[in-house]
C-alpha cells in the first residue's frame, strides 16, 4: 500500500503543477489583454484601420476612373472586395474598442467618432459602387459579373 501512495504522489504533484501553470498563464493573458488596451493603443488601432480603409477607397476610385474611360469593370469588382474587407476590419476594431472600458476616455471617444465617420463614408462608397456594378452588370461578361457578385457578397 505504501508503494501505491508513493507512485500516486508524483502524478498528483505533476497535475497540481500543470494546473498552477495554466492558471498563471491564463491570468497573465487576461492581464496582457487589459494592459494592451490603453487609450493610445486603442486610438492607434482605429487610425490604422481608417488608414487602410482610405487606401482601399483610393484604389477603388482609381479603378472607377479607369472604368469610366472604357477600361474593364473587373478591377472595380476586385477593388470593391478589398474595400468591403477593410470596412469589415475597421468595424470589428470599432466594436472591440467600443465594448471596452475605454469608451469613457475623451481621447478614445474622439477616435471612435472619427472611426465611425470613416466607416460610414466607406460604406456609402461601397453602396454606390455596388449600384454601378449592378447597372452595368447586364453589359458585362459573365465572369466579371461573377466577380462583382462575389465582391458584393463579401
Amino acid at each position: 500500500m505504501d508503494e501505491r501512495r508513493r507512485a500516486f504522489r508524483p502524478g498528483l504533484t505533476t497535475t497540481v503543477v500543470v494546473i498552477a501553470l495554466i492558471a498563471a498563464a491564463t491570468s497573465a493573458a487576461i492581464g496582457d489583454d487589459e494592459s494592451e488596451l490603453s487609450p493610445e493603443s486603442a486610438c492607434a488601432d482605429i487610425r490604422s484601420g481608417v488608414s487602410r480603409l482610405a487606401r482601399a477607397e483610393r484604389a477603388q476610385a482609381d479603378a472607377l476612373q479607369l472604368a469610366g474611360h472604357g477600361a474593364d469593370m473587373a478591377p472595380v469588382a476586385s477593388q470593391l472586395h478589398q474595400l468591403l474587407a477593410q470596412a469589415a476590419d475597421l468595424r470589428a476594431t470599432l466594436r472591440k474598442i467600443s465594448q471596452s472600458r475605454l469608451t469613457h476616455d475623451p481621447a478614445v471617444a474622439d477616435c471612435l467618432k472619427l472611426g465611425y465617420q470613416a466607416l460610414y463614408e466607406g460604406e456609402k462608397l461601397t453602396t454606390e459602387v455596388e449600384q454601378i456594378l449592378l447597372e452595368v452588370g447586364d453589359a458585362m461578361p459573365a465572369e466579371v459579373r461573377q466577380d462583382a457578385a462575389s465582391g458584393c457578397a463579401a
